[in-house]
């Protein structure tokens, strides 16, 4: 691939990008940045892990209790449809009570007092009023078509995966056109030298972006990030504001990084991955739900009973539990992809490295992961990555 540079680049045999490539988080941070990464993860993980316990344990009472069936029965409900909408009324109620509490507690209190968030109690309760009819409006469309294909026939587990799949990637291709603007203002970045040198990177690698924006994130958080969106021909990259305190050189890295990711193919590549891990879900789904012990358990007749929501719900997700290690493997090889894209485009990984270093320090990210915690990332560790652009150097060595 011709660089910046107009040089031709050499990818090293030791990178596979879907496998893991050897690091050591000591070649790479001090002591003293590893304890305190550790200090603010640790005492993080281990409240997020009760949460979730928390979460389940709620959970498991609305099935236990049978609140969705007796709550319908009791309103007198007759229409399968206003059923399951009285079931995600209660599934709302308890995933309110059992996880605002710890979302506030992190916002508000944890990532504040460690410098992170910006949130407010009054942006809090907006985001809160704000995303409870976008989650009514998600739920609505995602689970009447499902729960009707349930009730249609037997091989629902087929049909219903086929929509569940296409509407959980129609979603995420759209919530950044569609539903991240309810929650935040997008503004074009201003004319400067960073907006030249963006463009000039995104016509190198030959993508159409239409615009570049900046997202106020930072009323919210200190912490950055950068994607790429759009639809069609309809192109944009997309900076958090408060990436732009890093230098421009770093920025633009970034952006190659993730214009990589459109270059290729990766989100339609992705399509037939999570098309088979949906179907293999719903397949054991299925199973359980068809199950006598588990209806009884439920207070239900059949699958397709609207008072079974609660029980699909959490089964979905302990069977997603596993088959998200296969996502996250997927994802891993693809974020190695778009980082020797973005290389091979700039012609050296210095100013990207540099960015991984830092901005792993300062947010205090999970800098020695344990091997069950590489497994579930999405993203390889930052050593692996900085070992990896080590490696690429070594191979294509400035003249």
């Amino acid at each position: 691939m011709t660089t910046l540079a107009g040089t031709q680049t050499q990818l090293p045999s030791e990178i596979n990008p879907w496998k893991t490539f050897p690091a050591e988080p000591e070649a790479w941070y001090s002591g003293e940045e590893m304890a305190k990464a550790d200090e603010y993860g640790g005492p993080l993980r281990k409240v997020l892990l009760g949460g979730a316990a928390i979460g389940l344990v709620v959970d498991l009472a609305v099935i236990v209790f049978g609140l969705a069936p007796k709550a319908i029965d009791a309103l007198g409900v007759t229409n399968w449809v206003v059923g399951l909408l009285v079931s995600m009324a209660i599934i709302q109620a308890a995933s309110f009570a059992s996880g605002i509490p710890l979302g506030a507690w992190r916002e508000l209190r944890y990532d504040k007092k460690w410098g992170f968030s910006k949130q407010t109690t009054k942006g809090f309760l907006v985001d809160l009023a704000k995303g409870l009819p976008v989650s009514i409006v998600l739920l609505t469309l995602l689970f009447v078509p499902v729960f009707a294909v349930i009730r249609a026939t037997d091989l629902w587990w087929l049909f219903g995966g086929l929509v569940f799949a296409t509407f959980s990637i129609a979603i995420g291709v759209l919530f950044p056109i569609v539903i991240a603007p309810l929650f935040n203002k997008y503004t074009p970045l201003e004319d400067g030298p960073l907006r030249t040198a963006l463009l000039e990177t995104a016509k190198l690698a030959d993508a159409d972006i239409n615009e570049i924006l900046v997202e106020d994130s930072s009323k919210r958080d200190t912490r950055p990030n950068a994607y790429v969106a759009g639809i069609g021909k309809v192109r944009r990259v997309v900076l958090f504001d408060n990436i732009l305190r890093y230098p421009q050189d770093a920025i633009v890295a970034v952006a190659a990084h993730e214009i990589g990711h459109w270059k290729l193919r990766h989100i339609p590549r992705i399509i037939p991955f999570a098309f088979v891990l949906t179907l293999v879900s719903f397949v054991a789904l299925a199973v359980l739900m068809e199950n006598d012990t588990i209806q009884d358990l439920a207070g239900v007749t059949s699958a397709g009973d609207p008072g079974a929501l609660p029980v699909f719900l959490l089964l979905f997700g302990a069977i997603g539990k596993v088959t998200s290690l296969a996502s996250a493997w997927f994802s891993r090889a693809r974020e190695r992809q778009a980082d020797l894209f973005a290389y091979e485009l700039l012609g050296a990984p210095e100013e990207m490295k540099g960015f991984f270093h830092d901005i792993s320090v300062e947010n205090l990210l999970d800098l020695r992961p344990s091997s069950w915690r590489r497994l579930k990332a999405s993203h390889p560790p930052f050593a692996e990555r900085m070992a990896m652009a080590d490696a690429w150097t070594r191979a294509n060595p400035r003249p």
